[in-house]
């Protein structure tokens, strides 16, 4: 995929839920170079409260197993 074809997001708020400190840090970062706005934990219960308390979240991004 050629860097123009790359998608770009127009701010949009992403949660990221992983628990691995180095692979959140990762998605941050692409996920900012793209144009959107993330947020994360390293936990569900800490993320379902985030949820609660930011309406803005559009886009939740979570690992498929944690602990």
């Amino acid at each position: 995929m050629a860097a123009d074809d790359e998608p770009h997001g127009k701010g949009e708020t992403v949660l990221i839920v992983e628990d691995d400190a180095d692979l959140r840090e990762l998605n941050f970062d692409v996920l900012e170079r793209l144009g959107y706005r993330p947020l994360g934990d390293g936990d569900g219960a800490s993320a379902l409260k985030m949820l609660d308390d930011t309406p803005e979240i559009e886009v939740l991004y979570t690992d498929v197993v944690l602990p």
